[in-house]
């Protein structure tokens, strides 16, 4: 979600802006997202930042809580198409009554800014946990395999495709759970209609959304990156990953995946190897969970998870994450970028872009 910060734009001829035909995402806000301003907020320091935001780290002057703070550029959506998407994030998240998914705890909207404000995890992304292990063992890989699956089968059921799994998009406790977090590129689906975006990490895409299939992509698209999320905790490396990007795509279309061969024993069972090969089936019509969630839930590999026990954070993590503090100076205050005079021009003149945010 890396923001832009305007170098890649061309000045406009026009800064009207014609947009195309969507479909409005209705939702209710919760009545606790007015308790809050904006303005009862500093900006403390730059946490995260992706495609098209920035995430950071915010004090509330009155309560001297800590919160994680999405900052959207209005500019940058309305160049990309985006009002969509945002506000389909912003829908999810109000919503989230999951224990593993991140729950948006108020919006904020300025003249030429979109804010989500979110929990503070200080453990931060799995990504930083990841690199200093190496890889996972089995069993914590299970552990973490059956919070994510939980997760897609309450999205799947809600008709959302969550369509960007990765170690970055997923946070870390303090009790050693996980939050699945970023909603930006997820979709609404009905059961039997398809997307034909493309957009997420090439690493994660599933062989249908790269080969552009006519057929689209749907809901088995999440089972394949859950797959290939699978592959990397226990290798320490994603099964089709290479330095060049084109290449990676031919072999996430053509190629089958390949396992490692260890000099002594494997560190994982067949019955994981199994698993993780019916999730990076190429036919999403095949691919394990294609027909139903309970597939995967199902499989031998969850065998003697409680998943009542896990969703209500009763079992013993398998692992415990080590977590850092931030050091923050307590006269820590930063600013946001400016925003040039002529992106505040196409913003002005789109105001109706966002007239149903």
């Amino acid at each position: 979600m890396i923001e832009d910060d305007g170098n890649d734009f061309e000045r406009p001829q026009s800064p009207v802006i014609k947009r195309r035909q969507t479909v409005e995402i209705s939702f209710t806000p919760k009545k606790d997202s007015e308790k809050m301003i904006f303005e009862d907020f500093s900006l403390v320091k730059e946490i995260a930042r992706g495609g098209c935001s920035k995430v950071y780290l915010v004090k509330n002057n009155k309560t001297q809580e800590y919160f994680a703070m999405k900052s959207i550029r209005k500019d940058f959506v309305i160049k990309h198409d985006m009002i969509d998407c945002l506000k389909n994030e912003k829908s999810i998240m109000l919503k989230a009554t999951h224990p593993f998914i991140l729950k948006l705890t108020s919006y904020f909207e300025l003249p030429y800014r979109v804010y989500f404000l979110m929990p503070f995890y200080p453990g931060g992304s799995l990504t930083s946990h990841f690199r200093r292990v190496g890889s996972f063992s089995e069993d914590e890989t299970r552990f973490f395999a059956a919070q994510i699956a939980l997760a897609f089968v309450h999205l799947h059921s809600k008709g959302i495709v969550y369509r960007d799994l990765k170690p970055d998009n997923i946070l870390v406790q303090e009790d050693g759970y996980l939050m699945l977090a970023d909603f930006g590129i997820a979709a609404s689906l009905r059961r039997g209609q398809s997307s034909f975006d493309f957009c997420g990490t090439i690493e994660y895409m599933a062989p249908e959304m790269i080969s552009n299939d006519k057929g689209g992509h749907s809901f088995p698209f999440d089972w394949w990156s859950f797959g290939i999320l699978l592959y990397e905790l226990l290798n320490g490396f994603t099964p089709f990953h290479r330095g060049d990007a084109e290449k990676q795509k031919i072999l996430i279309v053509t190629k089958r995946h390949n396992w490692p061969i260890f000099k002594n024993e494997t560190p994982y069972s067949q019955v994981a190897i199994d698993f993780v090969n019916q999730l990076l089936n190429k036919d999403p019509k095949k691919r394990l969970g294609s027909k139903d969630s309970s597939e995967v839930l199902n499989h031998e590999f969850f065998n003697g998870i409680d998943f009542k026990m896990i969703l209500e954070k009763k079992i013993q993590p398998p692992w415990r994450p080590v977590i850092k503090h931030p050091n923050i100076p307590e006269d820590s205050i930063i600013a946001e970028s400016v925003i040039h005079r002529w992106q505040k021009d196409i913003v002005n003149a789109n105001q109706d872009y966002f007239q149903d945010y």
